[in-house]
């Protein structure tokens, strides 16, 4: 899911199942009342009411040198596979080699990054993949809103609102400046607000697509993974109120996608994501982890140079569709991005960034519908609902 305020829309990530898929990515759609639905449709977003959901088996499964599955699936000239480890793979003292050959994130040298990923690989719970293909999405633009810059003593902080995005992104002087992302966030649940028509809330992390420069500039490719709520009206073959990963990658300009959504998540549990893009074989991971109860389901795929440019790195609420969905606040911590050029891992709070609140697109322009709250400890922040879009006269 890309911030459309300026261009098309966007979503995306990866792994121990380990998945890498070829035009799949992930989202779950949402319900939206047509008129809106001509001026904007998010990474989540469905393009067909009549669309159904397809749940994907795999063509082929492949023995790995060490034990492990490949599972290969192939639709529409595009092929995916998820990596599974062997039973008993225990990813926090496993090599660097063996980790790659699961996909698994590789492991960090130190500090605060090498401390998350020790956390996420000590849940780790074998999972069989599930890979369900969505329906076709359409994206369009719309008018972006003025930037209002203040400078911190770490690094530059630049407010800049958005009519699909909610939290923050760090940006670098160059593309293919950040070389990965990761994360935690608490997954949210449904709020007791039923906003008209029912709506949908995504929760990513993921590498493009946002704000850079003073000016801000938007990132044209988007690589990215994550959770969403499908909301109270349930959609794409799901009941409502569910919980799932999602993944997804996409590039300007407006194009067709087709999401990718996989195992449920539950409400409260502590979600790490990791993204990166390894420029000398093109290959993006997105691994996706519900610490709480060790489930994960990952991508690793090749993809061409032009789904990433890696300028900014993104921490996001998102509306995929029409309608934001009422949920609880979202805290994100552990918030670092890898910087390409060292291999270091920075602090999110060290980075120059956009601090980006959510706005009204109709009815009343401009009316803040979730809050980025501040920064702690540099990497940690909430993302809080506001209110329902309007849809009155």
């Amino acid at each position: 899911m890309r911030d459309i305020s300026k261009h098309a829309g966007t979503r995306g990530w990866h792994r121990a199942a380990v998945v890498t898929f070829g035009a799949l990515l992930a989202a779950l759609s949402l319900v939206a009342s047509q008129a809106v639905a001509a001026a904007r449709s998010g990474p989540l977003g469905d393009r067909g009411q009549s669309c159904a959901p397809q749940r994907l088996s795999p063509t082929a499964v492949d023995p790995l040198p060490g034990g492990g599955q490949e599972y290969v699936f192939g639709r529409a000239g595009s092929v995916g596979t998820v990596l599974v480890a062997p039973a008993g793979f225990r990813p926090l003292t496993a090599s660097a080699a063996k980790l790659a050959e699961y996909g698994f994130p590789p492991r960090p040298s130190g500090g605060s990054a090498l401390a998350g990923w020790r956390y996420a690989m000590s849940r780790y719970r074998r999972t069989a993949p599930e890979v369900t293909l969505g329906c076709a999405q359409a994206e369009a633009s719309t008018s972006p809103t003025a930037a209002t810059a203040s400078v911190s003593p770490a690094a530059r902080q630049i407010s800049k609102s958005s009519q699909t995005w909610a939290g923050y992104d760090a940006y670098g002087s160059n593309h293919h400046y950040f070389a990965a992302v990761h994360g935690y966030f608490v997954q949210s649940k449904l709020g007791p607000n039923v906003c008209s028509p029912p709506g949908m809330e995504g929760s990513w992390i993921g590498l493009g697509g946002g704000y850079y420069g003073s000016s801000a500039s938007l990132s044209t490719s988007l690589i990215q993974g994550g959770t969403a709520i499908n909301g109270p009206s349930g959609v794409h073959g799901k009941p409502p109120g569910t919980y799932a990963m999602f993944y997804e990658y996409l590039v300007n300009p407006t194009h067709e996608n087709k999401p990718v959504y996989g195992p449920k998540v539950r409400t409260g549990n502590k979600i790490f994501v990791y993204v990166d893009y390894q420029t000398s074989s093109h290959k993006a991971d997105i691994y996706v982890e519900d610490t709480s109860t060790g489930k994960t389901e990952g991508l690793e795929h090749k993809l061409a140079s032009y789904y990433y440019d890696g300028i900014t790195a993104d921490w996001i609420n998102e509306r995929p569709g029409v309608t934001l969905a009422d949920f609880t606040p979202t805290a994100f911590t552990g918030a670092q991005a890898q910087v390409r050029s060292t291999g270091t891992w920075v602090d999110l709070g060290s980075a120059n960034r956009y601090q980006i609140p959510m706005v009204e697109t109709v009815g009343k322009m401009g009316r803040q519908l979730a809050s980025p709250g501040g920064l702690s400890a540099k990497k940690n922040f909430k993302v809080t609902w506001d209110e329902c879009e309007f849809t009155g006269t």
